[in-house]
């Protein structure tokens, strides 16, 4: 959250026009109106709805989205929103008057998405990062170019004045990085994710459109979301009942998080006892 800030209140007096993605986290909102620019949100994932957007804006902008989105699970096109943000636009393309082909900066939040899958991080993009997910500690980071770096240095009011980790927490976190990089526990997270996803089909559970570790069942319904999870606690699984305002009224949901230490036989009891209460 507070990175996310850092971000934002470094760049108030760099940015004309900030577009997001609808379903951005909320850091990445609040970091837009702390810097007084009109929160402006394309359509969910839409590129056509982005660029429309894009064709409005003139000076110097800024994209955003997460990379792996924290209540639905799916991930950005993070390749056609560097070209957007590269001024390589369909619109343009077609010779439309008034369009931006100027470039705008591309800034992804992959809090979600860091250490499970390889990040795609475009030339002179901002990247933020988490370490209290896959890292499993806390703090996080941003990656750009040098330029930048030094900019956000010299300008993040959040990062100037706020306490450093404790050393401590940065030793265990190189020992966290450490093992990302050997592979183990991310292999098995992957197979976890797959067999989750797979047996939810075999026993006939809607599945979202999600490759990562969020697994959500949309209920529809603030008080059955609830009282599913309520079941599914008392029978020794905690899953979180997801309610508006978080996400839109009537997507209510279950929201699975899956780790590498979970079983695939803790996993089909949960599944089924999902699809019990479903009935």
């Amino acid at each position: 959250y507070s990175a996310n800030l850092g971000i934002f209140s470094a760049l108030k007096d760099e940015l004309d026009w900030v577009l997001q993605d609808k379903l951005n986290h909320a850091s990445l909102i609040d970091g837009n109106q702390l810097i007084g620019l009109p929160v402006q949100r394309y359509l969910h994932n839409d590129i056509a709805s982005l660029e429309k957007k894009v064709s409005k804006q003139s000076g110097q902008g800024m994209i955003v989205t997460d990379t792996v989105f924290s209540m639905d699970g799916d991930q950005a096109k993070i390749e056609d929103l560097q070209k957007i943000a590269e001024g390589e636009l369909a619109l343009a393309k077609r010779g439309r008057p008034g369009v931006n082909v100027s470039g705008a900066i591309l800034m992804q939040d992959d809090a979600h998405g860091f250490g499970v899958f390889e990040p795609n991080i475009p030339q002179n993009s901002i990247y933020m990062a988490t370490l209290g997910k896959a890292a499993g500690t806390m703090g996080a980071f941003v990656a750009g170019n040098e330029d930048f770096i030094e900019f956000l240095i010299q300008k993040s009011r959040p990062y100037i004045y706020t306490t450093a980790i404790a050393p401590a927490i940065c030793v265990a976190t190189l020992k966290s990085l450490d093992l990302i990089k050997q592979g183990e526990q991310k292999s098995k997270l992957l197979t976890n994710i797959d067999f989750f996803r797979n047996f939810s089909q075999a026993i006939g559970l809607p599945i979202s459109p999600s490759n990562s570790a969020i697994q959500p069942f949309i209920i529809g319904d603030s008080e059955k979301a609830l009282g599913i999870s309520k079941k599914l606690f008392d029978q020794g699984f905690y899953v979180s009942a997801i309610r508006a305002p978080t996400v839109p009224k009537g997507t209510e949901r279950l929201r699975i998080t899956l780790s590498a230490n979970h079983t695939q036989s803790q996993i089909e009891q949960l599944l089924v006892q999902i699809k019990n209460a479903l009935q």
